[in-house]
């Protein structure tokens, strides 16, 4: 095959190659617009409690602080087949809570998406206890149900708020 021709084929491709990323750009970002993700973007205060949970006290409860950023980029999360709207991390002790401290994880890390009023937080995502937030947005708190589980089914069961600080 001549350079001249190879040439083409590859300038062809790239072309291709950036025209159906664009679009895949641009889909991605009507996603998060049309979602109003940026609505979580920033820092906010967390709040949980848990219920009763073989050896954790009903009612321990336990603070920290959860900051999301928007995933513009559409990188993988670990938590899901789609891609998560938002990235962030957090600090909380969740000894208290019966769960170990980080929650077995060695980096901080959240995934969390929204649709409607409806909000998916997922901490620890990759590691081995990750913990599940389910809740509903309202002004400027996210209130609702915490899981985690470990192998042998759920671990922990609580309520949440998120207010901003």
């Amino acid at each position: 095959m001549q350079r001249s021709t190879l040439r083409h084929i590859v300038t062809a491709a790239t072309v291709l190659l950036a025209q159906a990323c664009s679009r895949d750009d641009k889909a991605w970002e009507a996603e998060l617009a049309g979602a109003q993700a940026s609505r979580l973007v920033g820092l906010w205060t967390m709040h949980l409690r848990t219920d009763q949970s073989p050896g954790v006290e009903e009612g321990a409860r336990s603070a920290g602080e959860i900051a999301f950023t928007l995933n513009a980029e559409r990188l993988s999360g670990k938590g899901a087949d789609h891609p998560p709207m938002l990235f962030g991390t957090y600090t909380i002790d969740f000894t208290p809570l019966g769960l170990g401290a980080g929650s077995g994880a060695d980096v901080p890390e959240v995934e969390a998406s929204l649709k409607g009023d409806s909000v998916s937080i997922m901490l620890a995502p990759g590691s081995a206890v990750p913990i599940a937030l389910r809740g509903a947005l309202s002004g400027d708190s996210i209130s609702g149900r915490w899981q985690t589980t470990r192998r042998s089914g759920v671990a922990a069961t609580g309520e949440f708020v998120l207010k901003r600080p």
